[in-house]
């Protein structure tokens, strides 16, 4: 099988080009929006299970205390542009000024 060349790779769509950040204090895992909402409801449940199952877009599967999940943070195309577009904009404003980003 030969490697795909550089022109057809930039063709690629991405796989997931909207995806979901689980943070937790030791760790932070990309989710897909399907698990994103199974942690959502896992973790805004009450009584809230001890333990969630998920998988994250590379295949793994973890296992998680819903106690420790701190953050579900969706990152989009858009989002992702408009940050950048604020990043840049402030480092123009200020090109001393550290943003902490």
């Amino acid at each position: 099988m030969r490697p795909t060349p550089p022109a057809a790779q930039a063709q690629e769509k991405p796989l997931y080009p909207n995806y979901w950040f689980v943070s937790t204090p030791w760790d932070g895992y990309i989710v897909s929006s399907v698990m994103a909402g199974v942690v959502e409801r896992a973790v805004t449940r009450w009584p809230r299970p001890a333990w969630l199952s998920l998988v994250d877009v590379g295949g793994a599967r973890v296992l998680v205390r819903t106690e420790t999940i701190v953050a579900l943070q969706q990152s989009s195309p858009e989002s992702r542009a408009l940050f950048k577009r604020f990043r840049r904009e402030r480092k123009q404003e200020d090109p001393e000024a550290h943003l902490g980003l």
